[in-house]
């Protein structure tokens, strides 16, 4: 599984195993946000508050997207 469809709150047992049924069948740690979803949304938050506040919707949308792949990018950056 890449870095950026890691959840951003792994939960595991005391075994180190998933928790939750939903995330076991689907072979994740959480059933909440990835980091790639959670950057984006971040960075949504800041852009629709500055510069773009204004912009069309899908402009604010796809710039966020950048902005999460870019943070994903330097973070897998040895």
């Amino acid at each position: 599984m890449k870095n950026a469809e890691q959840p951003i709150t792994p939960i595991f047992n005391i075994e180190g195993k998933p928790t939750d049924l939903y995330s076991t069948a689907h072979k994740t740690n959480s059933i909440g946000l990835t980091k790639r979803e959670y950057f984006a949304g971040i960075a949504m938050q800041g852009l629709i508050s500055g510069q773009l506040g204004t912009a069309e919707i899908e402009t604010v949308v796809k710039a966020s997207v950048v902005y999460a792949d870019a943070i994903l990018k330097a973070l897998e950056q040895k």
